[in-house]
């Protein structure tokens, strides 16, 4: 698994509060062309899960993504209000 790390960012869980500080993403759908759908986990420090989800691009933005795991990465961290470090 390949994860990241994030600047921290303040989050609720399990009652309480914690911060993400890293990202797994993986691609679970593409079809090269148009379509591509992102996995992704996000962990505390102490690797702790702390949510997960799916980010999709459609043919209106798959353009924007130049193919390369650091290009997905960017992408989905962006749309979460996430900042790689």
């Amino acid at each position: 698994m390949n994860i990241k790390a994030t600047q921290p960012l303040a989050v609720f869980s399990n009652g309480g509060l914690t911060h993400i500080t890293k990202i797994s993403l993986r691609s679970v759908s593409d079809n090269l062309v148009d379509s591509v759908t992102f996995k992704y986990v996000l962990f505390t420090e102490s690797d702790e899960t702390v949510g997960e989800g799916e980010v999709s691009l459609d043919a209106s933005n798959y353009g924007t993504w130049d193919a390369s795991a650091n290009g997905a990465y960017k992408i989905v961290c962006s749309r979460l209000g996430l900042e790689l470090v």
